[in-house]
């Protein structure tokens, strides 16, 4: 690796010791070698910081960043701020990537002058050690996306809500930073980072391992403050499609579909809790409401 990597590959590290080195290990083992690995450690009390230590003694591409726990967006943060490469890619440090990882998403953005490239997943779980296709398709040649579709693809495809999986042209994140002490962050930039993209390009092709493990976020119970931070996430990208002019046709039917599925689910989960004397449950019963009524309304003009 010369002094200006092409690639920069952040990882934010919190008490993943279980994990690290699979992490770690298939980022190093990259067929593509012109890239620095930043791995951020994000306050861990666990072995993570000296695993992550030994790794950057070992090899110069590693460089080890520190901060407080303050979470994944502003390890992130902390690593686009340091990074040393045109292009930007973000691992979470209990997944891992195949060999192919950078080379593949690499050629394709540079091929096709893309700002933005899109690969698929498989899902790992590990309590049934088991891995599971996102998607299986034969044709595994590259599509470039139009806005609509990537905005489309961000309201149904779960790999385009999350920050990893991706590469990224360094200035596209130019004024844009994750939002930090929230959760789904992810939603909240990539929503930003598709409406700026002038070229995205989606391969369906499976590079990135997502692991399902029994204290991950997605597979735990929603706090009242996560459940709170996924309406407001959601509530963000109906603001940046309405500013942004694409509130409208197709689009628009998608996203209220979407809207008012997870606004349901949200509900459900806030009355099974017993979270209902609160001003988020009686938000999402007025939004709810409202979405009736548009449709009705709708429904009349047709």
């Amino acid at each position: 690796m010369g002094e200006n990597p092409i690639i920069s590959v952040i990882v934010p590290v919190f008490n993943v010791d279980k994990y690290l080195d699979q992490c770690i290990g298939s980022i190093l083992n990259q067929t593509f070698t012109d890239f620095e690995l930043i791995l951020v450690n994000d306050g861990s009390f666990d072995y993570s910081y000296k695993i992550c230590k030994e790794y950057a003694a070992k090899d110069s591409r590693v460089r080890v960043l520190s901060q407080e726990n303050k979470g994944p967006s502003a390890a992130r943060n902390l690593g686009i701020e340091n990074a040393k490469g045109q292009y930007l890619s973000f691992v979470d440090s209990d997944d891992y990537v195949v060999p192919e990882y950078l080379d593949c998403l690499y050629t394709i953005l540079i091929e096709n002058d893309a700002e933005v490239v899109i690969g698929e997943f498989y899902r790992y779980n590990e309590e049934t050690n088991m891995l599971y296709y996102h998607i299986t398709d034969d044709d595994l040649s590259p599509s470039k996306l139009d806005r609509d579709e990537s905005i489309n693809n961000l309201l149904t495809m779960n790999n385009f809500t999350a920050a990893w999986g991706k590469l990224y042209k360094k200035s596209i994140f130019d004024s844009l930073r994750f939002p930090e002490g929230r959760y789904y962050e992810d939603n909240h930039v990539l929503i930003k980072i598709y409406l700026k993209s002038k070229s995205t390009y989606y391969i369906k092709r499976s590079l990135y391992c997502y692991r399902i493990t029994a204290n991950s976020i997605t597979s735990s119970k929603k706090s009242f403050h996560k459940i709170q931070d996924y309406v407001e996430a959601m509530e963000e990208i109906l603001l940046d499609m309405t500013l942004s002019g694409y509130f409208k046709g197709s689009l628009k039917n998608v996203f209220l579909t979407q809207y008012r599925d997870r606004l349901t689910y949200v509900k459900n989960e806030l009355f099974e809790k017993n979270l209902i004397e609160n001003n988020l449950y009686y938000k999402i019963i007025q939004r709810l409401q409202f979405l009736d009524e548009f449709n009705q309304g709708d429904l009349k003009h047709d």
